[in-house]
């Protein structure tokens, strides 16, 4: 059985903040080591390729050309906190929360 893949819209015509659609993004991040000095055949060895895959919760902000915004704290007050803004071309899957 196949799955419908739930399309997500755009969130920008929404008032309400609990209309906000929850989502949880798959992305790939930079990451640096502890700086400890590896002879070059150690850091080549690695596993990954200088890179780490992450997963942020938040509510869907903003769409834009180049980045998705999500917030992850929302208040009854109406404000949001915890904004985090990750480039399109990092993001490897956008899956909708109920």
């Amino acid at each position: 059985m196949k799955m419908k893949r739930k399309r997500i819209s755009d969130p920008s015509r929404i008032e309400s903040l609990k209309e906000l659609p929850r989502i949880e993004i798959t992305w790939h991040d930079a990451a640096s080591g502890d700086g400890t000095w590896w002879p070059l055949d150690h850091l080549r060895s690695q596993n990954r390729d200088g890179l780490i895959e992450c997963q942020t919760l938040g509510y869907l902000v903003k769409m834009g050309p180049k980045a998705i915004t999500v917030c992850q704290t929302r208040a009854e007050h109406g404000k949001l906190a915890h904004d985090w803004s990750i480039p399109r071309k990092w993001i490897k899957k956008i899956r909708v929360l109920r």
